[in-house]
């Protein structure tokens, strides 16, 4: 049985902007890997976006972890943006909900 793997890279936009990229499985079981590899990236770079993409599984956890994250960066003076690329089910699933919505507010606060 193959492993479910969450990659997170930092990553340069062709707009020339900092992206954390988090592709494969981001959940509930993920989440302490996510959390301890988001932390040390955001303190040593200028992340200016979080693109979620190649996503194989996505759950509650983990957005709400990001949604966290973000926030602490604004508190921090930091403005981070949301880029999902997600598959048409995915995005069907989390437009429904309400949750991209969701992202892209606390992303403008």
């Amino acid at each position: 049985m193959a492993e479910s793997v969450c990659k997170i890279a930092l990553e340069n936009s062709p707009e020339g902007k900092t992206e954390l990229v988090l592709e494969g499985y981001l959940s509930i079981d993920k989440a302490a890997k996510i959390y301890d590899e988001l932390l040390p990236m955001a303190g040593n770079s200028d992340i200016e976006c979080i693109r979620v993409r190649n996503v194989l599984n996505i759950d509650l956890v983990a957005i709400q972890m990001l949604a966290a994250f973000v926030k602490s960066q604004k508190i921090k003076g930091r403005n981070i943006e949301f880029a999902f690329e997600l598959d048409d089910q995915l995005s069907e699933l989390l437009g429904q909900a309400g949750i991209s919505d969701m992202m892209q507010s606390i992303a403008m606060d």
